[in-house]
């Protein structure tokens, strides 16, 4: 015997594992789809934690050309990232679908996270459907801009 049944079990569920963790951001492959709202250079207000991002993303769902399937948007991750690099960068939302799954735009609102104050890159990675997979690319990350102050 090649393998002892102990180091098959192992690599089986290392593959297993491997086979149903979350996809990798890889470099856009598929169809992307496209910020609405906000467009670039708008500015939130954060007035004592009471502030509102809003996001409305174009979702993807079309048919490949060539009889290759269908390719739409799964949802998206949104997250505040610092264009400098000096800050870590603040997760909004992970997962996001439209409501209905089939309506053609995401569409949400935020609550700033707590203490983002300034200049960022909003980012969307977007996860979709595609060529019988599911990937996830960065689609978008217009900038923004958070002031904060306190309650008025």
């Amino acid at each position: 015997m090649l393998f002892k049944p102990a180091v098959l079990a192992v690599v089986s569920a290392a593959l297993a594992y491997l086979a149903s963790a979350s996809p990798l951001p890889i470099a856009r492959a598929g169809p992307s789809g496209s910020v609405i709202y906000p467009p670039g250079n708008t500015n939130f207000l954060n007035l004592g934690g009471t502030g509102d991002l809003h996001i409305q993303y174009q979702r993807v769902d079309e048919t490949l050309p060539n009889n290759q399937g269908p390719a739409w948007t799964v949802g998206i991750d949104l997250a505040l990232e610092d264009p400098t690099g000096q800050q870590a960068t603040l997760p909004i939302a992970y997962g996001l679908r439209a409501n209905p799954v089939s309506a053609e735009v995401i569409d949400a609102h935020f609550v700033p996270p707590q203490g983002a104050c300034g200049n960022y890159n909003l980012v969307v990675t977007e996860h979709q459907y595609y060529l019988g997979q599911v990937i996830s690319f960065r689609a978008a990350a217009p900038s923004v801009s958070v002031t904060c102050g306190p309650i008025q």
